[in-house]
């Protein structure tokens, strides 16, 4: 097994990001790929002085970003709505296949042990598509939630692993959630199948 340290449930990989730059953006989802609704948030790259990455992916590489938003639900005082919806991708090159799919399985893993996923009512979500063992980790899913509902998928393709996370919040600048009403649920299993084929029909390997 080759030597990386992560955070508890797989949240970070702490390992410094020694290497350059590399420019992986052409790799991300495009606005082809946006669903309707969403704006494009541009692209991202780390640098070497970005020592961690917030993100179910390794830092120990240069990671590439980029995001969808989509304000919706009423509106909120004094502007804007009062939900904010996302769907986030990051993408980083591992340096080899195996470290890749050694990565995403033990973040899997992870994710499954009760100590991750019996917290905050996060828990795995099998994801159908192509992929196998592909799981969703996050939360609620299903029902009415307040507050967060987020989901974070993995998935390794050649040396790159690819975490995407949809994230459905309250624009908790501009208002607080009335009582009684539900943050808008996160997309189905088959949506987010749709949006990480997407991103994997722009690696080829």
């Amino acid at each position: 097994m080759q030597s990386f340290t992560m955070e508890p449930c797989g949240q970070i990989i702490t390992n410094p990001n020694l290497r350059p730059p590399v420019k992986n953006t052409p790799l991300l989802l495009t606005s082809a790929d946006r669903p309707p609704g969403y704006t494009d948030g541009g692209r991202k790259i780390t640098t070497p002085s970005l020592h961690q990455f917030v993100a179910s992916v390794p830092s120990i590489t240069p990671v590439v970003s980029t995001v969808f938003s989509m304000n919706t639900g009423p509106p909120a005082y004094p502007w804007g709505t009062l939900y904010t919806k996302s769907i986030n991708e990051t993408l980083g090159d591992v340096g080899s296949t195996e470290l890749a799919a050694e990565m995403v399985a033990r973040i899997q893993a992870l994710w499954q042990e009760p100590q991750c996923s019996n917290s905050n009512g996060e828990s795995t979500l099998v994801i159908p598509g192509s992929v196998p063992n592909l799981l969703a980790y996050g939360g609620p899913f299903g029902g009415c939630a307040v507050g967060l509902v987020d989901a974070t998928v993995l998935v390794a393709k050649g040396p790159y692993v690819i975490n995407m996370r949809w994230a459905n919040q309250v624009n908790g600048y501009r208002a607080t959630q009335p009582s009684g009403s539900c943050t808008p649920p996160l997309p189905t299993t088959s949506e987010m199948a749709t949006t990480v084929a997407a991103a994997l029909a722009h690696i080829r390997s």
